[in-house]
């Protein structure tokens, strides 16, 4: 398939609030497309829109040629959501915090202990893995979470402001891993307000100003 995500002449409003302004992109298989803009421009809510999380007041989104909403178990399967907020248990061992991910969005959980290890080793995280998570920098619990993301091998990763609350070194290792995996044939979404990360990450970006609008 030529295009993994796209969106189609969607606008999101909250009230008066238009969030997303009749926004139009493509996004190509093993593409890093960038969301570059200030907080409140409507990077997060149209990664929301991809994953089904909201419903456009207009238009269209389609992940691999599936809607959000009325295919919402296909495009689960498909996309992988590192949030702008790393929302893992603090109280729980990596290991544990991937099996609680496994147990609600893998269908073989069979499979699932070879890839824990094999994620974890690749984020440089296997020797910490019985280790409870409030134990771990920032920059580990940004690697767990995508390592989570990952955990069902889905060929789209969503990635909201990677390096939120990252040091210089957890950054580079970060952008580091998303290049791999790009160069894996993963198709990532990165939103961002940092032109450094953009620059070093992304193939082509998408500015928004103000909120987001329609791409050419």
């Amino acid at each position: 398939m030529d295009v993994a995500l796209s969106l189609d002449n969607v606008t999101c409003r909250f009230g008066k609030l238009v969030a997303v302004d009749g926004l139009s992109l493509q996004v190509r298989p093993g593409e890093v497309l960038g969301l570059l803009g200030p907080n409140g421009a409507g990077k997060t809510t149209t990664l929301h829109l991809i994953t089904g999380l909201l419903r456009p007041d207009s238009g269209d989104v389609r992940v691999l040629g599936y809607s959000p909403w009325t295919e919402a178990r296909q495009v689960r399967q498909r996309i992988g959501l590192v949030p702008q907020e790393t929302n893992v248990y603090d109280d729980l061992s990596a290991l544990d915090n991937l099996w609680h991910h496994a147990a609600l969005y893998c269908d073989n959980l069979d499979a699932v202990a070879g890839r824990m290890e094999a994620l974890l080793r690749l984020m440089e995280l296997w020797e910490r893995r019985a280790d409870r998570l409030r134990t771990y920098s920032g920059g580990m619990k940004r690697r767990l979470a995508l390592a989570r993301a990952l955990l069902h091998d889905p060929p789209i990763i969503l990635f909201d402001e990677p390096t939120l609350g990252v040091d210089v070194q957890g950054r580079h290792v970060l952008w580091a891993h998303i290049k791999s995996l790009q160069a894996q044939g993963k198709t990532f979404v990165v939103s961002t307000n940092d032109m450094n990360e953009a620059d070093v990450l992304c193939d082509r970006v998408v500015f928004a100003s103000h909120r987001l609008r329609r791409c050419g």
